[in-house]
């Protein structure tokens, strides 16, 4: 930090001028704006590298939010899912995500699975299921179908388990 990066921001090399964030910079909003414009100017494969690059200077001296905030406002997209660096977060991330959506898929799976075999018993029981019910049915939380399930047992009627809903 006490190195001046002026020079280094100056240089026609792009490791040079993302150095310069490491190094003292009068502005250093301005000097990550300056590096990025000259990112954004590179090749893909190179302009990739240099924003990752870019980015993990920035954490070191935490100007990460500065820098995500200059990068929104630039035409640059960056794909961190090749870097050995972040690869492993968004590997382990995604498989979160997969276990989270696994998880709630079983759920919906079991609770429409409970209210289905709540509907298949109620119709062998009374018969066709009128529209009213059917639609209360489908709305019946995981707990209200397996209440539901039991109750079907001693019920005598659809107006004994469902009130007026009938009408």
């Amino acid at each position: 930090r006490s190195l001046d990066g002026t020079a280094l921001l100056a240089s026609g090399r792009i490791e040079d001028n993302i150095l310069a964030v490491l190094a003292g910079l009068e502005d250093s909003v301005e000097g990550i704006r300056s590096v990025l414009r000259r990112i954004a100017k590179l090749s893909q494969p190179l302009r990739e590298d240099a924003l990752q690059h870019l980015l993990v200077t920035c954490g070191i001296r935490g100007l990460a939010e500065v820098c995500k905030k200059e990068l929104r406002t630039m035409p640059i997209t960056l794909d961190l899912s090749h870097d050995p660096l972040f690869a492993s977060y968004i590997e382990r991330g995604r498989r979160k995500g997969e276990r989270q959506g696994r998880a709630e898929g079983e759920r919906k799976g079991r609770q429409e699975g409970v209210r289905q075999v709540v509907q298949l018993q109620l119709e062998k029981r009374f018969g066709r299921l009128p529209a009213p019910i059917a639609k209360r049915l489908a709305q019946f939380s995981d707990a209200e179908a397996r209440e539901l399930a039991l109750a079907i047992i001693d019920a005598k009627s659809l107006k004994e388990l469902f009130g007026n809903a009938r009408q």
